[in-house]
């Protein structure tokens, strides 16, 4: 177990990814009013991790960066002024993220929890 940290690394990754997610969903929200502003969201957390090799820095731009944000419009939600963000939608992708993020500190503590106890501590 000591010699393999990528379960932290990963539980550590998916926290970072849903906390910039949390980010865009309130950007999202602070800009519903303003005309032609287009929502986005972060690809998923599996597909970012299909294309990140386990060497790589899981912290770094890899998961969170511009790159790997999308854009989202729901279908029959864009304003008349072009405006596409959907206040339900953004309230559903924020849960999901605040849940992403329980997961991720659960796993996250299990682990230290485990890690505690081989070392004997």
């Amino acid at each position: 177990m000591l010699g393999d940290m990528s379960l932290l690394r990963t539980a550590s990754a998916l926290m970072t990814h849903s906390k910039e997610r949390q980010a865009l969903v309130a950007r999202n929200v602070a800009h519903a009013d303003t005309p032609g502003y287009r929502a986005v969201d972060l690809k998923s957390f599996a597909d970012l991790m299909q294309r990140v090799s386990h060497r790589e820095n899981l912290h770094s731009s890899a998961l969170t960066g511009p790159r790997n944000q999308i854009e989202i419009a729901p279908e029959g939600s864009v304003s008349p002024d072009g405006n596409s963000v959907g206040l339900e939608d953004q309230m559903i992708r924020a849960q999901e993220a605040a849940r992403a993020h329980s997961r991720a500190i659960t796993i996250y503590t299990h682990s230290l929890k485990q890690l505690r106890t081989v070392l004997g501590r």
